[in-house]
């Protein structure tokens, strides 16, 4: 896997492997997010026949920017080498290309690897050549023909895969809210926080856990007191409150689920079955049954109930699917909005 599938991930063993990559390339794009608009500055480039980049035009007051975008992706860099090496429980190899250092990815490790052991080299076995031999054109065209028929049958889709925030996503667009310019990686800060935190992760544990959470997904370290904010006052919300005391409790539990293409409004051409994935934020059981919540971090704003409406299908689907894997009845489900700090329930 590349280091952007790896966050979060932990193993014994790490290998760094293929040590080849590294290149310099010309900067060409810049998007500022810092005010309440994204704004994008391009370079117009064309690429020739024999892969010579022309400029053909660049924005005014282009260099600073490109200085600014360089050192943002050099320090994009140095967040995916900290992920790197600490992907390790036990043991971390780094492969090594000291014949082209500058194609080597891995090189900043390098400066410390004279006081570590080298691993021993396995025996390459000696691989023997086959005789040549003669293959006739007729013999050579039946075995093509086959291939290409392999292929092709290979080729045929016998199954669709869907997850269910695509799914129930397709039903409108996303409503229109005041852009805290925060996105994806933010939600994913909190998602991770708030897993650790459900599973009993100490107050003194936070502060280096959410410091790592927020160096991997590339957020600036300043946002600790927003998040530790935020965590003090879900801690203190009634739905938390009731999950703590809930006689089971599950934290961001993926599943997969197959089932016929028509149960998911597909239509039949997708295959004979349907493989439905997703991942639950969290889910508890107390004498009344389980109750579904997915964390939101959108900042709805005045727009709640448009959200509400929005996300609803994805929390029933999550409902609906809970109780085919449990045999057991889902009691409540609904969304927590955290930077309205409301969990809003969800009419199943």
């Amino acid at each position: 896997m590349n280091l952007h599938k790896a966050k979060g991930l932990e193993a014994p063993v790490v290998f760094l492997a293929n040590p080849t990559g590294k290149s310099d390339h010309m900067i060409t794009v810049h998007i500022q997010r810092q005010g309440m608009d994204a704004v994008g500055y391009y370079v117009i480039t064309h690429t020739t026949s024999t892969y010579k980049t022309n400029i053909l035009a660049i924005p005014p007051g282009w260099e600073p920017l490109e200085a600014e975008e360089s050192n943002y992706e050099d320090a994009e860099g140095d967040r995916l080498l900290y992920v790197a090496s600490t992907r390790a429980k036990n043991l971390l190899v780094i492969s090594t290309y000291p014949d082209n250092q500058e194609k080597n990815y891995w090189s900043p490790f390098d400066q410390h690897l004279e006081t570590i052991q080298e691993l021993n080299r396995p025996a390459i076995p000696e691989v023997k050549i086959q005789e040549e031999f003669v293959v006739k054109k007729k013999e050579f065209d039946k075995v093509q023909k086959m291939l290409a028929q392999n292929l092709d049958n290979i080729a045929q889709q016998t199954y669709a895969h869907e997850n269910v925030t695509s799914l129930t996503k397709t039903a409108g667009d996303l409503p229109v809210w005041k852009r805290t310019g925060r996105g994806l990686k933010w939600g994913s800060v909190m998602h991770r926080v708030l897993e650790a935190v459900g599973r009993g992760m100490k107050d003194d544990e936070l502060d280096l856990l959410i410091s790592n959470v927020l160096t991997e997904e590339g957020r600036a370290p300043e946002e600790m007191t927003t998040v530790k904010m935020l965590i003090s006052e879900i801690k203190t919300s009634a739905f938390w409150k009731e999950m703590q005391n809930a006689q089971e409790r599950y934290f961001e539990v993926p599943f997969s689920l197959r089932l016929k293409p028509f149960d998911l409004g597909l239509p039949q051409s997708s295959g004979e079955w349907a493989i439905l994935s997703g991942t639950i934020d969290l889910v508890y059981k107390n004498r009344d049954g389980w109750t579904i919540v997915d964390y939101k971090t959108d900042d709805v704003g005045e727009t709640m109930e448009d959200f509400v409406k929005y996300y609803t299908p994805q929390v029933k689907a999550y409902s609906r699917f809970w109780e085919e894997m449990s045999g057991e009845k889902v009691a409540k489900a609904g969304l927590y909005f955290v930077h309205a700090k409301q969990f809003v329930t969800v009419s199943l």
